[in-house]
C-alpha cells in the first residue's frame, strides 16, 4: 500500500454477526421487557444458546429476503429490476451467503445484462460462491472474467459512481476470496489469481494489493530471509539459531492489534507447542505507520502494551537496513505472518485462527 502501513480492511469478516449486532441496537429496553417477560427459561438455558438461535434465524431471514429479491429481479423490469439485483448481490457480499444468490449471478453472466455494474457484482458473487463449494479452478477463470467487467464498467452509466463496490469492500472481498484459497491450501490457484489482478485491475491500488499478496505466496518454499536484531527485552536475536524449530513470525501494530481471540489463539498455540518446537515471533511495526512519531515515545509504547498484555514471546521493532523485516519478507499491510519450518524454509503464509493450527502441527510434524 501507498503511504506507509496500514491494517488490513477486513469489512466483511463480521457478517451476519455484525447484522444481528446492529438490529439488536435498534430495540429499546422498553420494547424488549414485555416479550421477555412472557417467556418461560427452561432449565440449563444459556445466553450462548439464545445469541446462537438469534444469529441462527437472522441468517435464515436473510436467505429469505435474498430469494424473494431474485424472484423480483427476474420477473420485473428497468429500474425495479436492476434495484433488486444490486440489492441481491450486496447482500449475499456483506452476508457472505453467496450461494443463495450464484443461480441469479450465473443466469446474468451467460445471458448478459445491459448494466456494466450489475454484470460486475454478478462475477464477484460467483467468484466467491465457487470458492465457498471448492470450485477453485472455476473462481480462477471466473476472476479473470471479473477483471474484464471492471474494465468495462461505463463510467457515464446512470449512478455508477455509486453502485459500484467501493474500494475498501473491493479489497475487503479480495481478502476474504484470498483467506478462502489460503485456507484451503490451494496456493497455486491463488498465485495465478492474484497475479491476474495484480497485472489486470483498473485500480492500482487493487493492483497493488494483489501484487503484496502474490508476492507473498511466491514466498513459500523457499527459505526464510535473515532476521538479525535485538528484541525488547535487549536479549540479542538470530533466526538462523532458530533453525530445528518451527517459527512463527506475526507481523503487528498498536493500531492493528491482534483481536481477543486472535491472542488467545497466540497465547495457546504458545502454551500447547513451544515445548514441541515452536517459537512465536513478534515484529512491531509502529515506526512505519503514516506519520511515523518520536521513536523514544513508540519504543515506550510499545513495551508498555507487551508488559500490559504479559506477552510471553519475544518481539523486535521494526527499522531501517539489516532491521527492516517488513521489506525483507515483503510485507506492504497487515496483518501478515509468516510460519517458518525446521529447515529454515517459509512452509505457509497468513494463517487464521481456521487453518493455523494444523498448519503449525505439520511444521511440527505432530499427530
Amino acid at each position: 500500500m501507498n503511504s506507509g502501513l496500514r491494517p488490513g480492511n477486513l469489512l466483511l469478516k463480521f457478517g451476519s454477526g455484525f447484522l444481528a449486532l446492529t438490529s439488536f441496537a435498534g430495540h429499546s429496553w422498553a420494547q424488549a421487557t414485555p416479550a421477555v417477560a412472557q417467556v418461560s427459561v427452561s432449565q440449563g438455558e444459556t445466553i450462548d444458546a439464545i445469541n446462537a438461535d438469534y444469529l441462527k434465524s437472522l441468517d435464515a431471514l436473510e436467505v429469505q429476503r435474498m430469494g424473494r429479491l431474485a424472484k423480483l429481479a427476474e420477473n420485473a423490469q428497468g429500474e425495479v429490476s436492476e434495484k433488486a439485483y444490486i440489492a441481491l448481490f450486496q447482500a449475499a457480499l456483506s452476508s457472505g451467503h453467496y450461494q443463495a444468490a450464484e443461480p441469479s449471478a450465473e443466469r446474468l453472466i451467460k445471458t448478459g445484462h445491459s448494466s456494466s455494474t450489475i454484470r460486475y457484482l454478478a462475477e464477484v458473487t460467483n467468484i466467491l460462491s465457487e470458492c465457498d463449494r471448492g470450485a477453485y479452478d472455476d473462481s480462477l477463470t471466473s476472476i479473470t472474467r471479473a477483471i474484464k467487467a471492471a474494465q468495462q464498467i461505463d463510467p457515464n452509466e446512470k449512478q455508477a459512481s455509486s453502485l459500484v463496490l467501493p474500494r475498501n469492500t473491493r479489497l475487503s472481498i479480495l481478502e476474504t476470496y484470498y483467506q478462502k484459497l489460503v485456507q484451503a491450501g490451494q496456493f497455486e490457484v491463488a498465485r495465478k489469481a492474484f497475479q491476474a489482478v495484480s497485472e489486470g485491475s483498473p485500480d492500482p491500488a487493487i493492483r497493488e494489493y494483489a501484487a503484496g499478496r502474490f508476492d507473498r505466496m511466491g514466498r513459500i518454499g523457499k527459505p526464510a530471509p535473515e532476521m538479525v536484531g535485538t528484541d525488547l527485552d535487549n536479549k540479542p536475536f538470530r533466526l538462523a539459531d532458530l533453525k530445528g524449530k518451527a517459527v512463527l513470525i506475526v507481523f503487528w501494530a498498536s493500531w492493528c492489534v491482534p483481536s481477543g481471540p486472535e491472542a488467545e489463539m497466540l497465547f495457546q498455540l504458545n502454551k500447547s507447542y513451544k515445548d514441541q518446537g515452536l517459537q512465536i515471533v513478534g515484529v512491531n511495526l509502529d515506526s512505519l505507520s503514516d506519520g511515523g512519531g518520536d521513536p523514544a515515545a513508540v519504543l515506550s509504547d510499545i513495551k508498555r502494551f507487551l508488559v500490559e498484555h504479559n506477552v510471553p514471546f519475544p518481539n523486535l521493532v521494526n527499522g531501517e537496513g539489516a532491521a527492516d523485516y517488513a521489506k525483507a519478507f515483503g510485507v506492504s499491510d497487515i496483518p501478515a505472518n509468516f510460519l517458518v519450518g525446521r529447515d529454515g524454509t517459509i512452509q505457509n503464509v497468513d494463517m487464521t485462527p481456521a487453518n493455523i493450527d494444523g498448519a503449525i502441527r505439520n511444521a511440527l510434524n505432530v499427530k
